[in-house]
């Protein structure tokens, strides 16, 4: 008895008798692994030149990896990893892709002021301009919302319960700073950078609860970045999204130069400012309990939230 008293105690947290979240972590890592696996594969032998529909399976494995996790073995509502519909949903996203179009336009004036970018125009045609930024925003929403399902998502939200924000986002950050290492260009500035990009994106999903205002901080942040200022995004370049011909000089430190503006120095005032923005200011804000726009919902209670 005391010996299944112990494993007990191991395997769950007496004060909910779930899963401990160490345990709850592994079996999302294996269900995710098995979804994602599962996802690549079968995108890739129907679409083997589709990057945008392998990353639609990409997304949707790491969403059921999550609902399962939720609904199966945390039995909560299945919304409650952050993707509730709520009232300020349009507000999040709206608040989200202004402050990083802002972030980003402030950091090419910064380039433009001291003469370290070149631009060159294509001269594109205006349904050409239309459809590199329809492309682009969509490209880089789906690659956005994976990167916070994974870094801020149910494991990253998990590891903050069973120990504490600080830790989540100190182990999250330096994964995601880690996870852009086989990108062209790397260096240790970048590392540093995207390391205080995920802070960032960290206390976004904190200010809110959700994770729509930090997708729309990241997917803005890259857009902007990469589409409509044609600038590298983590030292990739798509030419079939760009507007125009970028090139960023001397002194790398400050402009990032081939991997982009997180590479430089003028990033990292940016992020470190705009952290600070959107962990004071009062107009950003987590409003609970969740609710479908215009309609009502029914909690885990059985109660009806409005």
């Amino acid at each position: 008895m005391e010996l299944q008293s112990r494993i007990q105690w191991i395997l769950f947290n007496p004060t909910n008798h779930n899963f401990r979240s160490g345990w709850r972590i592994c079996i999302f890592i294996i269900v995710m692994s098995c979804l994602t696996a599962g996802a690549f594969f079968t995108a890739n032998y129907f679409f083997p030149d589709s990057t945008i529909v392998i990353s639609i399976f990409l997304d949707a494995a790491l969403i059921c990896s999550s609902i399962f996790m939720v609904t199966v073995i945390d039995k909560r509502p299945f919304y409650s990893f952050g993707i509730a519909v709520r009232r300020r949903f349009f507000i999040e996203w709206g608040q989200g892709l202004l402050i990083a179009g802002v972030m980003m336009t402030f950091i090419v004036f910064s380039f433009l002021l001291t003469g370290t970018i070149v631009i060159t125009g294509e001269g594109f045609s205006s349904a050409e301009i239309a459809s590199h930024l329809l492309k682009g925003f969509f490209l880089f929403a789906l690659a956005g919302f994976w990167e916070e399902l994974m870094f801020r998502g149910y494991i990253f939200q998990t590891l903050a319960e069973g120990t504490n924000r600080l830790i989540a986002i100190s182990v999250f950050s330096v994964f995601f700073g880690l996870a852009h290492l086989g990108n062209p260009h790397i260096s240790v500035f970048s590392t540093f950078n995207i390391i205080l990009a995920g802070i960032f994106l960290s206390l976004a999903y904190f200010r809110t609860g959700t994770l729509w205002f930090c997708t729309a901080l990241h997917l803005g942040w890259n857009f902007f970045q990469g589409s409509v200022y044609s600038l590298p995004v983590s030292g990739m370049v798509t030419s079939d999204i760009t507007l125009s011909h970028v090139t960023l000089t001397e002194p790398k430190w400050f402009t990032g130069g081939a991997f982009g503006p997180e590479g430089g120095v003028a990033a990292t005032v940016v992020l470190v400012l705009a952290s600070i923005v959107i962990w004071r200011v009062p107009w950003i804000k987590n409003e609970n309990p969740p609710a479908v726009i215009n309609t009502s919902i029914q909690s885990a209670d059985g109660k009806i939230n409005e």
